[in-house]
């Protein structure tokens, strides 16, 4: 699937939204992390190396940005 210029919200930020957000923007996707609790350390730091914008602690209307 070709996601090259899509706007992708990924919700949930653990091992696998990260993982799932870091894949998704190598494949040119323009990606939004939400994380309903408090991302951890390494969560934030990581999401941050990749340049991928997040919020932490619940859902708002930016979720909906999304293709």
């Amino acid at each position: 699937m070709d996601v090259t210029g899509k706007k992708v919200t990924v919700l949930g930020a653990r091992r696998s939204g990260i993982a799932v957000a870091e894949l998704l923007s190598e494949a040119g996707a323009s990606v939004f992390v939400s994380e309903l609790g408090t991302l951890g350390a390494f969560e934030s730091a990581r999401l941050h190396a990749l340049q991928i914008p997040y919020e932490e602690g619940g859902h708002t209307e930016n979720v909906f940005a999304a293709d």
